[in-house]
């Protein structure tokens, strides 16, 4: 009897000797355990430079991201669109300078229909959108010059909703343009004016959350989000250089949370703004000529986590970790 309650005791202190381990072992993993980064931005890489070798880039405008988060950038100044995998690897480029179909005029923004397999690209000199394969194999284009429905005045940004609706925004027409996948007009609105829903030298549309339309309204300093209708909802007007305030905005993009992150070029910097207005965080390099954001021309969000700028002036793509996704 007493050797049978011994070895009971001796169970017991081992099951008990257990669990204070696991308890033990769960606190130090818990202490080891990073907190959650707060919202902000942190770079993970950067590529480019001045020249028109492959992986070099011109004035770096417009970017998109595919379904394979491979990078589509709309080159300005090589008249082209290059192609890069997330990091940082030139894949292909498509597009030559010229006026024939395939060919660009200063192209200055990308979209891609992930649905269709489509790239839509606008060219601001030309004024006309050009349609491509994945792999940029020319297939039509639609546009001339002109302020009838489907005609143009310097597009400046596209963009294309879950339902393969094509949206375009022009920069002296003052206006947002919507066609079908196929190129037919649709609708249109706006028109030149500060007054809410009317546009003055618009940069960027873009599609958000539920379908809305978002329009960066760069020279009213400020975004407007519309329908798919085209009826205004709200804008978002801090113009100055004060956290949350902009001055000549020219992109737009938004993470898994829904925030926004704002292209804010004439302040040097990205932003991050909560959908009910409240500054987060920004981001700018440091403030010497060789270093500085120069110019950011656009935003694009890959993955809901990841960001990529274009500074038009440096000739670079910046690749950021969106921070506090889960904070």
């Amino acid at each position: 009897m007493k050797c049978a309650s011994l070895v009971n005791i001796n169970q017991k202190s081992l099951r008990h000797f257990v669990w204070i381990m696991v308890i033990l072992a769960s606190a130090y993993t818990a202490c080891q355990r990073k907190p959650p980064e707060p919202p902000g931005y942190r770079i993970l890489g950067q590529w480019g430079g001045p020249g028109s070798e492959a992986g070099r880039l011109s004035e770096p405008q417009g970017l998109a991201v595919d379904k394979k988060g491979n990078l589509y950038v709309a080159e300005a100044g090589n008249n082209r669109v290059q192609v890069f995998s997330p990091d940082g690897r030139s894949l292909f480029v498509f597009g030559k300078p010229g006026d024939g179909p395939g060919e660009f005029q200063k192209p200055l923004d990308v979209a891609i229909d992930a649905d269709q397999g489509r790239v839509y690209v606008v060219d601001f000199a030309l004024d006309r959108v050009q349609v491509f394969s994945r792999e940029g194999k020319y297939l039509f284009g639609w546009g001339k010059s002109g302020t009838k429905p489907g005609e143009f005045l310097s597009p400046t940004g596209i963009a294309v909703n879950r339902q393969g609706h094509v949206y375009v925004v022009e920069f002296y027409g003052h206006r947002v343009q919507e066609f079908s996948h196929e190129g037919r007009f649709l609708s249109q609105w706006g028109g030149e004016g500060s007054a809410d829903g009317q546009l003055m030298y618009p940069v960027r549309v873009t599609v958000g959350p539920a379908d809305a339309i978002y329009v960066v309204d760069t020279h009213n300093y400020r975004l407007q989000k519309f329908d798919n209708k085209g009826r205004f909802i709200f804008k978002y007007d801090k113009h100055g250089n004060a956290p949350g305030y902009m001055d000549d905005p020219v992109g737009l993009g938004f993470d898994a949370k829904g925030r926004w992150h704002i292209a804010d070029s004439a302040n040097y910097r990205v932003q991050m703004i909560t959908p009910e207005g409240q500054f987060l965080a920004e981001w700018k390099l440091p403030d010497v000529p060789a270093e500085r954001l120069q110019s950011p021309a656009a935003v694009a969000v890959s993955d809901g986590r990841v960001l990529y700028v274009s500074d038009v002036a440096n000739h670079r793509i910046y690749k950021l970790a969106i921070t506090g996704i889960d904070h």
